[in-house]
């Protein structure tokens, strides 16, 4: 199976260290890497007399920081996941 089908985290260490243009940059990649995640975990060919639809497996985001004031909203500037999507902060 191809890396990208398989990955289940995605883990970013020294998070503060992402911001500004870099930041920006990492973002988009990490967007990209997201969206190529989601293409490859659909490994099954949809059956249109059924009308399924693939389960995404898309991997979770992991972010490591000793010193970030707003370690959530960083976080969220920085990883492609939806606003609703739950962020736990763990200090």
């Amino acid at each position: 199976q191809p890396l990208l089908e398989r990955s289940k985290y995605i883990v970013i260490d020294e998070t503060h260290m992402y911001e500004g243009v870099f930041g920006a940059h990492v973002a988009l990649v990490l967007s990209r890497l997201m969206r190529l995640c989601a293409v490859c975990s659909v490994s099954r060919e949809i059956d249109s007399s059924l009308q399924q639809h693939p389960l995404l497996m898309l991997p979770t985001f992991l972010a490591c920081s000793a010193t970030m004031s707003h370690p959530e909203h960083h976080f969220r500037l920085l990883c492609p996941i939806s606003r609703d999507a739950s962020v736990k902060v763990l200090k």
